[in-house]
């Protein structure tokens, strides 16, 4: 996926809306796998660069997404993970606005 550069991080970030879709219709995603995906395309410093420097867009979803799973009760994460994210939400965003 990496190798396909902007259009890969995009669709990374659709696999995430999709699981967090499944996870409001069904209740088929735990809270172990919110915690995975948050580790794997947030805060793993390889897939975090190649995020910002393909698809920032793709990073700022995904992270958006994983608050609004926690906002709307899917994801029971402690709020050192809130606030992780929240900080990492908000990091994304500045960067992409001064890009701007």
């Amino acid at each position: 996926m990496k190798k396909h550069g902007y259009k890969g991080g995009g669709d990374f970030s659709k696999y995430v809306d999709h699981i967090f879709a499944w996870d409001c219709t069904s209740n088929i995603i735990e809270d172990w796998m919110y915690e995975e995906i948050a580790k794997k395309y947030v805060f793993d410093k390889d897939m975090e660069d190649f995020l910002r420097e393909n698809n920032p867009y793709a990073l700022m979803n995904i992270a958006e997404r994983l608050l609004e799973a926690i906002g709307r009760g899917k994801w029971n994460a402690n709020e050192e993970m809130e606030e992780k994210l929240r900080k990492k939400y908000l990091d994304i965003e500045g960067m992409i606005e001064e890009k701007l």
